[in-house]
């Protein structure tokens, strides 16, 4: 995981970039409830007149602070969903207090800011990615060989 260590609005945050499926099981270890997630997404906007049904609208990509209130696995474990509420957007068009969820994989980035300090378990588990070395580990024998990727 690539990790970067910002200032937030309530004191320290962490920039992140999985790399991994086990990097997306620590941030659910982070993550709690009332933690401010940002991150890019989309979302549609629907435009309504007033004498006709509303159209399906166009997705827009918007930068949303959501403050979570449940997270979990999708169906494949290369995907960590986050569902709160936004209590900020980069956009206008998306109304705050409004119900979203985000889709984190491999590759994303996102920011977490706690309203708390940040605990020390919560440190250790942020700071071991940091600090983590990377091996490849290759055997090879007369028919067969294999490759193997070591962290930590």
């Amino acid at each position: 995981m690539i990790v970067k260590e910002i200032k937030g609005s309530a004191g320290k945050a962490y920039f992140l970039i999985p790399q991994d499926a086990d990097d997306l099981f620590s941030i659910r270890r982070i993550l709690s409830r009332v933690d401010l997630v940002i991150a890019s997404t989309t979302r549609v906007n629907k435009q309504e007149k007033e004498y006709s049904r509303p159209d399906r609208g166009e997705r827009i990509s918007v930068k949303v602070w959501l403050r979570v209130d449940n997270l979990g696995f999708d169906k494949m474990v290369d995907r960590l969903r986050i569902k709160g509420v936004i209590s900020n957007a980069s956009s206008e068009l998306v109304p705050r207090g409004s119900h979203h969820s985000l889709t984190i994989g491999i590759g994303d980035n996102i920011t977490i800011e706690k309203k708390r300090d940040w605990l020390p378990y919560e440190k250790n588990i942020v700071h071991r990615f940091s600090d983590a070395s990377l091996y490849l580990l290759v055997a090879v024998d007369l028919q067969e060989c294999a490759v193997a990727k070591l962290s930590g």
